[in-house]
């Protein structure tokens, strides 16, 4: 299948939806690497979990 031709599907898909889609799944893995899923409060957590047993 052809993204850039129209004979096929009837419709083109622009070439600049591509990047846009890789970029926007760059700033969410960023996103949840600086903010949600931070390692050094994962260690400490399971650090303080053992300690208080």
């Amino acid at each position: 299948m052809r993204f850039d031709s129209e004979e096929n599907t009837g419709y083109t898909i622009p070439w600049p939806v591509f990047p846009t889609i890789g970029w926007g799944i760059g700033i969410l893995m960023q996103y949840f690497s600086a903010y949600k899923y931070n390692q050094y409060n994962a260690i400490e957590k399971e650090f303080e979990k053992l300690k208080s047993k």
